[in-house]
């Protein structure tokens, strides 16, 4: 029975380390194997973009910021992180995961919508308001596309609908913010901008 444990292992860890690359990513110590640091997961990954879009901001380097932003959601985008595994350690990373996920999208809509790319801020638009269907920095953006395309009756259906959905659900109104942002984008005004 032990020789066929050990025979499981050795082929399952000759298979992870034909999957991730060689040889060389799994190692064996003297608590048993473990992932080589040549080995770069994907939440390494997201963290590292998010430091090197942090330095390139200083740096106002506008295509290195948006690349990176760009790899953070491209890496976020399979869902949540080691999703189906439980415990308590994973928590905060995947809550931290999310945070940068929803930053980074942020990000790059304010960017797109100022180089007027305004199909990449509905997609992104409705990639956040998937993952929270009150995320009122999702509706802002698609307000904005509409108001931008002339759009006035899909503009005014978008609010009236989320106006509906959060007297029904938290019995409150939109934020005062939000209704400022439409009373300006439906004046006669931007609507011609």
């Amino acid at each position: 029975n032990s020789a066929n444990i050990a025979n499981v292992v050795h082929t399952t860890v000759k298979r992870a380390r034909v999957l991730l690359g060689g040889a060389e990513t799994i190692e064996l110590t003297e608590d048993g194997y473990r992932l080589a640091s040549c080995v770069e997961t994907d939440c390494e990954r997201v963290l590292r973009h998010y430091s090197d879009a942090r330095q390139a901001r200083k740096r106002s380097a506008l295509f290195s910021v948006t690349f990176h932003y760009e790899q953070i959601v491209r890496l976020t985008d399979a869902g949540p992180f080691m999703e189906g595994i439980d415990g308590p350690w994973l928590d905060g990373l995947r809550t931290r995961l999310a945070t940068l996920r929803r930053s980074a999208m942020l990000r790059l809509m304010q960017t797109d919508l100022e180089r007027g790319l305004l199909d990449r801020v509905e997609e992104m638009s409705h990639k956040l308001l998937a993952l929270d269907e009150f995320d009122e920095e999702a509706l802002r953006g698609l307000l904005i596309v509409s108001a931008r395309r002339r759009q006035t009756g899909q503009l005014a259906k978008l609010f009236a609908d989320y106006a509906q959905k959060l007297k029904k659900e938290f019995k409150s109104e939109p934020s005062a913010e939000l209704r400022t942002l439409y009373a300006d984008l439906t004046t006669t005004k931007a609507v011609a901008e």
